[in-house]
Parts: C-alpha cells; sequence; structure tokens
C-alpha cells in the first residue's frame, strides 16, 4: 500500500496541474508516468485487492496534494 500511495503522488500533482492550472505536462512527464504505473503494477502485482489499492491511492491523492498546495505556496512567498 505505501509502495503505491508514495509511486502514484507525482502523477497525481501533474494531474492536478493539469486541472487546476490548466498546464499540459511535458512529454517526458507523460513518459515517465507511464513507466511509474508499469512498475507499480509490476511491483504490487495487483495482489494487495481491490479496497487496499484504493486506499492507497486515495492517500496518494491526499499527499499529492499536500506536496501541489506547498508548492504553490513556496512559489508566492517573497524571500
Amino acid at each position: 500500500g505505501t509502495s503505491i500511495a508514495l509511486g502514484s503522488a507525482p502523477f497525481i500533482v501533474g494531474f492536478y496541474r493539469l486541472l487546476i492550472e490548466r498546464n499540459n505536462p511535458s512529454r517526458h512527464w507523460w513518459i515517465f508516468s507511464f513507466v511509474s504505473i508499469v512498475g507499480l503494477l509490476l511491483a504490487t502485482n495487483l495482489s494487495a485487492g481491490f479496497w487496499n489499492i484504493a486506499f492507497a491511492l486515495g492517500a496518494g491523492a491526499t499527499y499529492a496534494f499536500f506536496i501541489y498546495v506547498v508548492k504553490l505556496q513556496s512559489l508566492n512567498m517573497a524571500i
């Protein structure tokens, strides 16, 4: 579950940027997201069960939202 939550967070942050900022991710982001999804599928082998994977993705989405908001705040702070 932890690998799914942490592994899905970068992909979900890019998805947030796509939805909220209307900022299309680069080609590299799409390639590496695809590679990470394939890696997560191979690592978990989907043996965790549907609800465990769903809750782990929910945790990843929450963590990704935290990362996204912290980055927005850090860009808006004057140093």
